[in-house]
C-alpha cells in the first residue's frame, strides 16, 4: 500500500506546486493583459465619441493626460467620472412640479437665502453654492420664500464657490429673469456643426425690478455661463473683480466600465440685435467693478 501511496502523495505535491506556479504567472500576466484591453478600450470608446463630436481633439488625444476620477473645472480638459458622481451631479433633472417646502432646498445648493428688507417689497439674497442636477427646484423653491407674498425688488445672487453645474439648470434659472417672450438667451454651437438655440418663455413666476450678480474668481464654468445669460437681461448687474471667460460646451458621455468621459463638444454664443442685425457678442463675462454692492459684511466678505 505505501509503494503507491508515496508515488501518488509526490504527485499530488508537484501538481499542487505546478497549478501554484502557473497561477502567479497567469495572474501577471492577465493582469497586464487586462489592464492593456481597459486602457485600448477606454482609448477606442473615448477616440469614437471624438470623432463624432470633436474630432479635432483626435491629433493631440492621449489617455495619460486624461483627469481620471478627479475634480477639475477646466473643461477644456477630458475628464472620467464615476458613474456614481455623474448620476449624483450631472444626470438630467427629472420633469414635473415640485412643491414648494423646504425639502426641495438641498444645502450643498443653495446654502444662504434670505430678506434682506421688507419695506413695501422684499430685497432678497440667495447664494447658489452649485448649479449641480436639481439646481432649479432649489433655486425656485429659495425664491418662493424670499418673495413671500410682497414680491421681489432687488435680488442678490452669489455665485461665488459655486464650481460645479451642468448648463440645463443654468439656461432654467436664467429663463425666470427674462420678461420677455422668444429672447433669444444663448446658442449653443457644436463642432459637429449642429446647434441649439434657447430662447425665454416669458413666463417668470417671481418677477424682479433689479438683479445683481455677484461673481469671483472662485465662481465655476456653469457659474460663469448663467452670469454671462443673465448679463443679457435689461435689469441685471454683473458684479466682479475680473472679467472671466466663458467655458466650452461639455456632455458626459457613457463608458462600458459604468464610468463617464466628460468632453468639450461646442461653444456657447451669445448676440445682441440692432434691428434686425444679429451681432455677435465676445466670449467672455465682463463684469461691473464698480457699482457698490450693499451687503452686511458677513454676506459680503465669505
Amino acid at each position: 500500500m505505501k509503494k503507491y501511496v508515496f508515488p501518488f502523495f509526490i504527485s499530488a505535491i508537484l501538481v499542487v506546486l505546478l497549478q501554484f506556479l502557473n497561477f502567479n504567472l497567469n495572474k501577471g500576466y492577465n493582469g497586464n493583459t487586462v489592464n492593456k484591453n481597459r486602457a485600448d478600450l477606454e482609448f477606442t470608446e473615448i477616440s469614437s465619441y471624438i470623432r463624432h463630436f470633436n474630432p479635432n481633439l483626435l491629433d493631440s488625444l492621449d489617455l495619460q493626460q486624461i483627469k481620471i476620477h478627479q475634480n477639475t473645472e477646466n473643461f477644456n480638459q477630458i475628464s472620467i467620472i464615476s458613474g456614481k458622481v455623474y448620476d449624483e451631479k450631472y444626470r438630467d433633472s427629472p420633469g414635473g412640479s415640485f412643491a414648494a417646502d423646504n425639502i426641495h432646498i438641498r444645502p450643498e445648493i443653495i446654502d444662504k437665502y434670505l430678506i434682506l428688507s421688507s419695506k413695501t417689497k422684499n430685497s432678497g439674497y440667495i447664494h447658489i453654492r452649485s448649479l449641480k442636477s436639481m439646481a432649479y427646484p432649489s433655486f425656485m423653491t429659495a425664491m418662493e420664500k424670499v418673495a413671500e407674498k410682497k414680491g421681489i425688488d432687488t435680488l442678490f445672487i452669489d455665485l461665488r464657490h459655486c464650481r460645479e453645474g451642468v448648463d440645463d439648470e443654468a439656461v432654467k434659472i436664467a429663463n425666470q429673469f427674462f420678461l420677455r417672450e422668444d429672447i433669444l438667451m444663448l446658442e449653443e454651437y457644436f463642432f459637429n456643426n449642429n446647434k441649439n438655440e434657447f430662447n425665454s418663455t416669458g413666463k417668470a413666476f417671481f418677477p424682479v425690478n433689479h438683479l445683481i450678480v455677484i461673481t469671483d474668481s472662485t465662481s465655476g464654468p456653469i457659474a460663469i455661463l448663467l452670469a454671462k445669460i443673465l448679463s443679457g437681461t435689461d435689469n441685471a448687474i454683473i458684479s466682479g473683480n475680473q472679467n472671466l471667460n466663458l467655458p466650452p460646451i461639455v456632455r458626459y458621455f457613457p463608458l462600458r466600465n459604468g464610468d463617464y468621459v466628460r468632453i468639450p463638444i461646442g461653444a456657447y454664443r451669445f448676440y445682441k440685435y440692432e434691428g434686425e442685425l444679429k451681432i455677435p457678442l465676445t466670449a467672455e463675462l465682463r463684469v461691473d467693478q464698480n457699482t457698490a454692492i450693499h451687503l452686511p459684511d458677513s454676506l459680503l466678505h465669505q
